[in-house]
This record gives structure tokens, C-alpha cells and sequence, in this order.
């Protein structure tokens, strides 16, 4: 688990490494926020009282440095579009000693090997809870 980048932390290093994973060969090695592109947008697919549809980067990173729960990511699949511009990648995501169970599907728009879009979508009840 690789902590020594800016945003991540015990919680959800584990969580970054997995996407990087996901993401290898397509984006520079390193950081997932190195990764993305400076102008980037993240849409949620879930709905929960209080949490954005949308965020920009920056958002999106200030939210995560503080996520309260300690993460575990595995069983990432990946499909590649055909265009070498997009790809999908489902994972699952583990926390609160078990108790915290989902599975992420995510569409990622790529530009100059950069991400550019970051469509997310999960199972807002188990968020929720």
C-alpha cells in the first residue's frame, strides 16, 4: 500500500492502488491524482442525501483526505474500448471490518493519457449505511 503521495492516506491508499492497477499502461506511473487532468470531472451515479452528483478534481481530492474509513480494494476487472480513449473497470471495495461491502463500476474517459471524465457508479444503499 503506497502512502507517500499528496491525498492519500491509511484509509484509502488501498483504494488508490487498485485503480491505479486498473489503470497501468494507460496514465503514468505514481499518483492517481497525478493522473488526472487538472480540468477532469467525476460524476456519481448514487444517490445520497448530502453527496455531490458531480465534483472537479480539486473536490474530489479534498474529500478523500479526509475519508473516515479504512478501505480494502480487490477483484478489479478491466475493459478496454476499442478507441484506446475509455475504459471500464469494476471493483470491489471493502471496509468497517466487513460490515462495508460494494462493488464499483467505473468509466474512464482518457486524453493524452491523462483522465479526463470519471463516470462512477455503485450500490447507493450500501453507502448509505
Amino acid at each position: 500500500m503506497t502512502t507517500n503521495y499528496p491525498g492519500y492516506t491509511q484509509n484509502n491508499a488501498a483504494f488508490f492502488d487498485i485503480l491505479m492497477e486498473g489503470l497501468k499502461g494507460e496514465v503514468p506511473d505514481g499518483s492517481f491524482w497525478d493522473a488526472v487532468a487538472n480540468d477532469a470531472t467525476f460524476e456519481f451515479e448514487y444517490r445520497i442525501p448530502g453527496f455531490p452528483f458531480r465534483m472537479s478534481k480539486a473536490q474530489y481530492f479534498e474529500w478523500f483526505k479526509t475519508y473516515p474509513i479504512t478501505l480494502r480494494a480487490d477483484h478489479l476487472r478491466v475493459y478496454k474500448a476499442p478507441d484506446q480513449h475509455a475504459l471500464i473497470m469494476e471493483y470491489e471495495v471493502h471496509g468497517r471490518d466487513g460490515q462495508y461491502n460494494n462493488r464499483f463500476c467505473s468509466i474512464v474517459t482518457l486524453k493524452d493519457h491523462q483522465i479526463s471524465y470519471w463516470r462512477d457508479y455503485g450500490d447507493s444503499l450500501q453507502m448509505a449505511n
